[in-house]
């Protein structure tokens, strides 16, 4: 009954305690975008990879441009986001006939054509009629950040119109605004349509770039337009396809599912293998070392045969000793002092010979160790007949590192011994 009694408050403060919490807190869920995980940072074509291979396209990805040695089979759809302008001779030979041989290829033109170069070696993606083009701004334009900064914004009210919710200002209330801002954020989408489809597809290709693609000897089956301006270019060379965006964006994890973004690609592939070849053409670090920094790799070469030559011993192996027919206890004795004297214990060897005559000392004469260093030197000399510095550089000096010095130290303390 006492042990009930005792329990009986704590199950009440407990009980209060269980009857505040739910009174004073409430059970809420909140959604936080913790933004992408590590695999899709290290590749940023990973939503669309495994998209294709949901729909039945087996997708493999290279971090290498030299993939483009050993070409896959013309059944193959080739993405390459970052194919160069120019290419070796070689490559740009095997990639052309790829291509006229039912290959399909997709990239991106980065590079904006030149007119100064009319007359020297058209770029490859050139080679078919393809020109980029982008405004470049004023700088005697004052208004041109302002522009720019509102235009930003706009679009970001209109992502905010269609539901994309980016942060900043709410979305308009007004339907009529609402439907402004989608017909405004409509005309910037490029539209295209594929061949057996009812309906047109409408993508978000560099909203942002004041850049647009141009088929100069107008060789393009087909395009992607916007209002102003052309984003995606579609060439038919022999019997393969070439098709070139403004910008692949759209194309990455963020982006991949808004829109018809993913249709697109999984339109393009058909159910084809597909090869991404995620990789500029970028040099190893020896050629890029070896092309920019010629002299300094010399210099290492060259450095780096002297520390060599430097530390490396005599040519040909060392001339034996030979050994005596019998080794005597002298013998012996010498090798050990060498090897102490080459382990650096030459100082404990010569403080075991002091400490055990100071014992001797200590029991032969019970005042030895009260005596004061001058005192003990004055009545050694005395009973030895010894020299005051011999006496001195065997007891008290602190060891010597030659090992004449050593020697020295070591027989005055036999001496010592013996006379005593």
């Amino acid at each position: 009954m006492k042990r009930l009694l005792w329990l009986l408050p704590l199950i009440l403060l407990l009980g209060l305690g269980y009857w505040g919490f739910h009174r004073l807190f409430e059970w809420s869920e909140e959604n936080r975008d913790l933004g992408l995980a590590e695999p899709a940072l290290r590749n940023p074509y990973l939503a669309a990879q495994r998209l294709l291979e949901k729909d039945g396209s087996p997708v493999s990805v290279e971090l290498s441009l030299k993939r483009l040695d050993a070409l896959p089979g013309p059944e193959t759809l080739l993405f390459v986001p970052q194919l160069p302008a120019y290419l070796e001779p070689a490559r740009a030979e095997a990639l052309r006939a790829w291509l006229e041989a039912g290959g399909h290829l997709l990239t991106v033109y980065r590079r904006d054509s030149r007119e100064d170069e009319a007359d020297a070696e058209r770029p490859f993606l050139e080679q078919y009629g393809l020109r980029r083009h982008s405004e470049e701004a004023d700088e005697d334009d004052e208004s041109t950040a302002e522009d720019e900064a509102k235009a930003v914004e706009q679009l970001g009210e209109l992502g905010r119109a269609l539901g994309l919710k980016p942060e900043g200002k709410t979305t308009p209330d007004s339907p009529e605004e609402r439907r402004k801002l989608a017909e405004t954020w409509l005309k910037t989408l490029t539209e295209l349509r594929f061949e057996g489809h009812e309906q047109s597809l409408r993508l978000n290709v560099a909203p942002y770039t004041e850049a647009w693609l141009e088929d100069g000897d107008e060789a393009a089956a087909a395009s992607g337009d916007t209002e102003t301006r052309t984003t995606l270019l579609h060439y038919t060379p022999g019997e393969g396809s070439l098709t070139v965006l403004l910008d692949d964006a759209f194309l990455k994890n963020e982006q991949l599912a808004q829109f018809d973004h993913a249709l697109f690609l999984t339109e393009l592939a058909d159910g084809r293998p597909v090869l991404i070849l995620n990789a500029g053409d970028y040099p190893s670090l020896p050629e890029l070392l070896a092309s920019r920094y010629p002299e300094a790799l010399a210099a290492a070469a060259l450095l780096l045969t002297f520390w060599l030559w430097r530390i490396t011993g005599r040519f040909g192996p060392l001339r034996p000793d030979v050994p005596p027919a019998r080794r005597s206890l002298a013998e012996h004795l010498a090798a050990a002092g060498r090897f102490h004297w080459r382990s650096d214990r030459g100082a404990a060897l010569l403080e075991g010979l002091r400490a055990e005559l100071h014992k001797t000392l200590t029991r032969r004469h019970g005042a030895w160790p009260d005596w004061s260093e001058d005192e003990r030197l004055a009545w050694l000399a005395a009973q030895t007949g010894m020299p005051d510095y011999a006496l001195r550089a065997a007891l008290f000096d602190p060891p010597p590192r030659e090992e004449l010095a050593w020697s020295e130290a070591a027989r005055g303390l036999q001496t010592l011994k013996s006379l005593l």
